[in-house]
């Protein structure tokens, strides 16, 4: 079963504003990356209880992975 996400881009004023809701972690991960690519922003996804996680500032131009698992609160 495929979990819900919602993609968040983390505002420099500290509010965050949807951008989208994509099903399966693996196309969160590439939507939040499209989206990263458009913005010099964060990124939060949350969507499974226990995970949550954040693309790094200033993905352009970087290769690599942009995203890595928050920690639990």
């Amino acid at each position: 079963m495929r979990h819900e996400y919602k993609i968040f881009e983390k505002l420099p004023n500290g509010s965050a504003t949807w951008r989208a809701s994509v099903l399966g972690r693996y196309a969160a991960t590439r939507k939040m990356q499209e989206l990263a690519e458009l913005s010099e922003n964060e990124f939060v996804v949350s969507g499974d209880p226990a995970e949550e996680f954040v693309s790094s500032n200033s993905a352009r131009g970087r290769s690599g992975p942009l995203a890595k698992r928050a920690a639990r609160g």
